[in-house]
This record gives C-alpha cells, structure tokens and sequence, in this order.
C-alpha cells in the first residue's frame, strides 16, 4: 500500500459531498455519530486524514480549477444515477439548492452540531463506563503469577480496557436510552460490527435484561454476544475445535490458531524451566474432558473443568485455551496455569507460554 502508518493523507471531499453524506446517513436512520457525516481529521490504522475543503462548495472548486486551467478526472460512474449517492447529487441537491441556495453550507453546519452531539455521547458513555460498567469476575483462586499475561483478561482489574466484559448491573441502572449509549460505545471500542437498532433491542430484551440462569446469545456480521456471571462477552464467530488437534510446536516462533495466537517469551525466573525443553519443542492440543493438573502451589491436583470455573473463564472459551504437553504429559495451560515441578527456579531461564485471545477486527475505512 502507498498510505501507510505515520502518513498524511488530504483527501479533496468537499461541502456538497459533505451534504450528500448527511442526507444518505439520515434517510437510513442514522444517529449522532452518523448524522456527523465525514470528520474534518481523524486517524486510521496510523493514517492522519484530512479534508480540508469541507466547507468549499463543488461550483467553487470548478470555478478556481476553470481559473487555473487546472485538468482533472471525472468518474464516468459518478452520473449513474442508480446509485443513492450520484442520485441525491443530480436530482435532489439542485432542486434543494434551488429553492435554498445555502442547503450546502447549512447541511454542513448541521453535521457539525451532530458531531458535537455525538461527542458528547461518547463522554457519556466513557464515564458510565468507568462507573462501574466493566467489573472483573473475581476468581475462587489467584493466578500464578508465572503464567498471568494478557489472556488471564477475566481475572485482572478490568479498568477501562474495552476488551474486557460489561457489567450488565451497571447497564440495568441506566435509563434504556443510556443503556443504549453505553452499548454502542462499548461495542465500538471492541471494534465491533455497528449494530442495528433492531439488534441493540435485541440485546436489551434478550441478553441485558434476560434471566440469572439463561445463556442467552444474539449474533450479527460475524460477531456474537454472550452473558455470563452478571457480565457481557463479545467474539467472533470461529469455527469449531477439533478435539484431537495435536501439533507439534517449536517455541521459537508464535503460532496462529482459532481464537488467538500462542507465543513462548523467554524470562529468567518464569514460566516452564528450560531444561524441561531440550528438544525445543512441545505438542498443542485442546480439551478432550477428564483433564488435571497441579498448578504451581497447589497441593492437590484439580480438574481443568474446575479451575476454568474457578478463574471464571466462560465455557465458550475453554475449548479454545491451548493447553501444553510434553511427552504426553501436561506442564501448561497457556495464559493461565503452570503444572507444579516444571517451573523454573530463582533466575533459571524459562519459558512462559502466552495465549493472546483474538479480537473481534476493525472494518475498513478505505
């Protein structure tokens, strides 16, 4: 790609594109944010993007390029009326202007209100957020330390870290307009498809508000959203696991796999002893059910179901958790547990096996 992180980009969208963009939003029912149109800045992936000339109407870039002897491309496409945008720009903008010849410049304005409006809803929902909105779902039994990293995300402090679960208490303490904010605030800091009126309803009806022991579930654009002890939970929709999947992992580099990513980190002092490793190499596979394990200063040895129900891990997830042998014999549950007698000692080198879940993608913007 010619436009990558750390560049300016100025695009040459201007007031009656501007105007375009607004009525498309509110003729499909947009809110604040969409009615906001086109910002003048914003950033994506890196990219620092401009458009300056939002407030210059087309005639008047046609009249300074005429002036200029400036040459320039037309899109045959743009006069197929067919489609909604070159529709609204050669049979409804003209008659608009027409009869109020500032509608340009007045739309722009309007979309200018909405984008201030939208803002405000934004620090609305950022403070209803930090009010309480994210709660961490305390574990029976701490995490060792040796293996805490940034898959353990539902036994940390949840802050304001928009990867973690919403509380559903906070939300059923807000009013169902608020509630609505602060789903869609949360939605998008999750990076989450936009959800349609009909499905935040939906949510509202059959997850927020449904009863303690139901496992509701409303999906939408590939993504889906679970309750689970009093919180939401937001993933993708990923195939299924195949119980039996057994590969052979070398540590030195990270390996992709559905629902995330595993990686070994090397550190003195943590995670699996080095000597347990001379091979290099361990075997990933996934829960088949019955398993147990010692974890690192346990005396006992407990039942994987039962440690993932003490962690508070929903049991849409524990399928995915890789888990680490090593000539047959289980030393590690990536991200959360290290088996008793493969640890490494006080400044002995070792490995710390990481599992970074997947998060749900962000759309394009180009």
């Amino acid at each position: 790609s010619v436009v990558t992180a750390g560049c300016v980009l100025l695009t040459a969208h201007h007031q009656d594109d501007q105007a375009e963009t607004l009525l498309l939003h509110l003729l499909r029912g947009a809110g604040p944010k969409g009615l906001a149109a086109m910002p003048e800045r914003t950033t994506v992936e890196g990219v620092l993007l401009l458009r300056p000339l939002l407030d210059v109407s087309r005639e008047a870039l046609h009249e300074y390029a005429r002036q200029h002897d400036l040459t320039w491309v037309e899109d045959p496409s743009n006069a197929r009326t067919e489609y909604d945008r070159n529709f609204l720009r050669h049979e409804i903008l003209p008659r608009m202007q027409t009869r109020w010849p500032a509608a340009g410049a007045t739309l722009t304005r309007s979309a200018r209100h909405q984008a201030e409006a939208a803002l405000l809803l934004e620090e609305l929902a950022e403070m209803d957020l930090a009010n309480g909105g994210q709660t961490p779902i305390s574990p029976a039994m701490p995490i060792s330390p040796v293996m805490e990293d940034v898959a353990c995300q539902h036994t940390k402090k949840l802050g304001s870290d928009p990867h973690f679960p919403l509380a559903v208490s906070r939300l059923l303490a807000l009013n169902p307009p608020r509630r609505a904010n602060l789903l869609r605030h949360w939605l998008h800091l999750r990076h989450a498809p936009t959800p349609s009126t009909a499905v935040l309803e939906r949510i509202d009806r059959d997850v927020v508000r449904a009863a303690e022991d139901a496992q509701p579930l409303v999906s939408w654009a590939g993504v889906r959203l679970r309750r689970y002890r009093g919180a939401l939970f937001l993933d993708d929709v990923l195939e299924e696991i195949d119980p039996s999947y057994c590969l052979e992992w070398w540590v030195d580099q990270p390996l992709t796999l559905p629902g995330g990513v595993l990686s070994a980190v090397h550190a003195r002092g943590e995670g699996v002893a080095v000597r347990h490793l001379q091979a290099g190499s361990v075997e990933v596979r996934y829960r088949q059910g019955g398993e147990s394990l010692q974890p690192v200063g346990r005396r006992e040895h407990h039942r994987l179901k039962q440690l993932f129900q003490e962690a508070g891990v929903p049991p849409w997830e524990r399928a995915r958790v890789p888990l680490i042998y090593h000539h047959d014999t289980l030393i590690a549950v990536a991200g959360y547990w290290l088996c008793e007698g493969f640890q490494a000692g006080v400044d002995e080198p070792g490995v710390r096996f990481s599992w970074s879940r997947a998060i749900v993608p962000t759309g394009s913007f180009w």
